[in-house]
């Protein structure tokens, strides 16, 4: 997973996890590595940081790993502010590599923003 900082990735991380969201998370300055169990089958799943001064990392651990099955950018959705800034670091990082045929899910987390329409034209 990856997404700017705040956008709730390391709650969702472990909410797929255990099934309830871990509330004293602290800003992710490197990754979160969990093991999720869906419908027997076993998976890991990184939380990379998304703080300016740690984005690049990104490179390392996002498309271009040979790992990567599929990529989750998580958006904060009530964060209109940061709306371009999101779309420009996502198109950033899937200009590096291309995504081949890998999956990419963007999740617009966080129920009070933009509509989902607006969101889908945006990215």
């Amino acid at each position: 997973m990856l997404g700017l900082n705040g956008v709730g990735k390391t709650t969702a991380l472990y909410k797929l996890r255990s099934g309830r969201a871990k509330l004293d998370t602290e800003p992710t300055m490197g990754l979160n590595v969990e093991t999720i169990e869906f419908k027997s089958v076993s998976f890991a799943l990184w939380d990379i940081g998304g703080n300016d001064r740690i984005r690049h990392i990104w490179k390392h651990h996002g498309l271009n790993s040979a790992e990567t099955d599929a990529m989750i950018y998580v958006i904060d959705s009530a964060d209109v502010v940061r709306m371009d800034l999101a779309r420009a670091e996502l198109a950033a990082q899937v200009g590096e590599s291309g995504l081949g045929a890998l999956p990419l899910l963007v999740w617009a987390n966080k129920r009070l923003g933009c509509p989902t329409k607006e969101i889908r034209s945006m990215f």
